[in-house]
């Protein structure tokens, strides 16, 4: 095919100025080898954590070693706990939650790909202090672990016993005064776990089930029209009278064993019908989001502590 002259010429022009960029882009790589290009690698949104790890059985939880030498440290979570090996506490201060009867000025709801997360506002911060916890802790957001099935799901196992579900009460030391600045550092953080377990005779009901339906894609945020529902007596019942403490971390990268665990003995009543609504969430990639529960690791000889005080 032949080309007109005027078209033939700006064809070379543009030729022309192509080569004379090439040639400016060399030379300055050349000249300044510290240059970089720009990074044209697709972003993932910004609500959505990036995808550095996975629960997925086999290879890849063991290497989460290779994403941060802490998840192969000594102090890791979860355990199994058993009641006979654990050492009776008394006559200390009960666990004590101030401000945990207010209700919230804002509630909401977030899938994270990896689990989901219920983050709050409230008109005075609720903090934990006393018993197993050194310092005062401010509650920060809950977060749950859940199976496919229901003989899994539950992070801790107790007595031999898994369970379906397990729901955790993030909380971290004031003294550092963002959870940011408390996770990697010493007494950093302190962690209620809440395990449910079926009763099909249930007829309980709990306010963070029905908003889930509304953040079912990976990296959905959902503002809950109605925050009056939740407060933190509500998420935990009312009887929190015994409960197992011990030296932890997080049970995901970056496993900071930074970690103060309480994890009650009453477990609270769940049906099948709203596990799943658990396993109806998606993972980023569309699969379903279930097994978000990390395996048992070592005791390692730490000592777990059995608390009869209240919460």
């Amino acid at each position: 095919m032949q080309c007109s002259f005027s078209l033939c010429g700006r064809m070379m022009i543009s030729l022309v100025i192509l080569l004379e960029m090439a040639t400016s882009l060399m030379n300055d790589l050349f000249e300044n080898p510290t240059t970089k290009c720009k990074d044209i690698s697709p972003q993932l949104p910004p609500s959505l954590p990036p995808a550095v790890y996975d629960y997925a059985y086999g290879e890849s939880i063991q290497e989460w070693g290779d994403i941060s030498p802490f998840c192969n440290g000594k102090l890791q979570s979860p355990i199994a706990l058993y009641t006979k090996s654990s050492m009776p506490v008394a006559n200390v201060p009960p666990l004590f939650l101030s401000g945990s009867r207010q209700n919230p000025k804002k509630v909401t709801v977030q899938n994270t790909g990896k689990t989901v997360m219920y983050e709050f506002e409230f008109l005075r911060p609720i903090i934990a202090r006393g018993a197993a916890l050194d310092g005062e802790f401010q509650f920060n957001h809950i977060h749950f672990h859940w199976g496919s099935t229901s003989d899994e799901g539950a992070e801790h196992e107790v007595n031999g016993q898994r369970f379906p579900l397990e729901m955790h009460l993030v909380f971290f030391n004031k003294i550092y005064g963002t959870i940011e600045n408390a996770m990697p550092s010493s007494n950093g953080l302190a962690v209620i776990g809440v395990i449910f377990q079926i009763d099909e005779r249930s007829n309980v009901t709990y306010p963070w089930l029905t908003p889930m339906a509304n953040v079912r894609l990976a990296g959905t945020i959902y503002k809950l029209p109605n925050p009056a529902a939740f407060n933190v007596d509500a998420l935990i019942g009312s009887t929190r009278t015994h409960y197992f403490s011990y030296k932890g971390s997080l049970t995901n990268p970056p496993c900071y064993e930074t970690v103060t665990w309480m994890v009650m003995r009453k477990r609270l009543p769940v049906r099948e019908d709203q596990l799943a609504t658990f396993r109806a969430l998606l993972q980023s990639y569309g699969q379903p989001l279930v097994n978000n529960h990390r395996p048992l690791r070592e005791l390692n000889g730490r000592r777990v502590l059995l608390y009869r005080g209240s919460v």
